[in-house]
């Protein structure tokens, strides 16, 4: 199995998490966000790269904004 399909699977179960209002699942997107955004550069598709690193920062932001 490819390495891409193990961050697609971590990114799914991140969202999951989400629907269950678990605050972790901002660690598990921005972990998967960070393999996105390399792999993205790496291949060349700059946008979607810059945009997992937007969405790396968002992660951040949430595990923040989600503190108890």
């Amino acid at each position: 199995m490819s390495w891409t399909w193990g961050v697609t699977i971590l990114s799914l179960i991140g969202v999951v998490a989400n629907i269950y209002k678990k605050r972790w699942c901002f660690g598990v997107w921005l972990i998967a966000n960070i393999f996105w955004a390399i792999y993205d550069w790496n291949i060349g598709a700059y946008a979607q790269s810059v945009l997992q690193g937007i969405y790396a920062g968002l992660s951040i932001w949430g595990l923040i904004r989600w503190k108890d």
